[in-house]
């Protein structure tokens, strides 16, 4: 099996289920972002393809676990992988917040830290910039402290990479440190 990988903001597990099952045909690992799945329904992603399993984060926590959930669902993120995959796929590290979602991939004398992103919208508040340097920070503390000869960051940063960028200038540094 050829290993390809690919990343898909969902916006929604139930909206986009169909096309991530087709997904699971073409590729053998996908990173989706933006799941709005509780955490009592992470459960739902086994049914997306018998030849899949996976590991996701939710972004709601216990938002709705107890009553009617008011508003739109929000976040999560997760991988799903290709059964075959399932001896060299390994669980590093998920934030509680359902934005991070990091896995070491052991292929061909490779040791590959996978990371799933899903970050804030930039709304220039004091905030965003607390996430950003935030999840920064948890990135770095993954690739300072596992072992690996590749890294891949995927996801939705929601930000361009441009030196304008608040989330870029941020991100720069850090992918400049680790030659990303």
């Amino acid at each position: 099996m050829d290993l390809k990988l690919i990343s898909f903001n969902l916006r929604g597990f139930n909206s986009s289920l169909g096309l991530l099952h087709d997904l699971c045909n073409d590729y053998s690992i996908i990173s989706v972002q933006e799941h709005w799945l509780r955490p009592d329904e992470l459960d739902k992603l086994a049914v997306v393809h018998p030849d899949f399993n996976f590991s996701a984060v939710s972004g709601m926590g216990n938002a709705g676990s107890m009553g009617v959930l008011s508003g739109r669902p929000f976040g999560g993120v997760g991988f799903l992988w290709h059964k075959s995959l399932n001896s060299v796929m390994s669980f590093i590290k998920g934030d509680p917040e359902g934005r991070c979602l990091a896995f070491n991939l052991s292929v061909c004398n490779r040791s590959i830290v996978l990371i799933n992103v899903y970050l804030p919208c930039n709304d220039n508040s004091i905030e965003y910039k607390n996430e950003i340097n935030f999840y920064v920070a948890f990135i770095v503390d993954i690739l300072e402290s596992v072992s690996h000869t590749d890294v891949i960051i995927m996801g939705d940063f929601n930000f361009e990479f441009e030196d304008c960028r608040y989330g870029y200038t941020v991100f720069k540094p850090m992918l400049q440190r680790f030659n990303l």
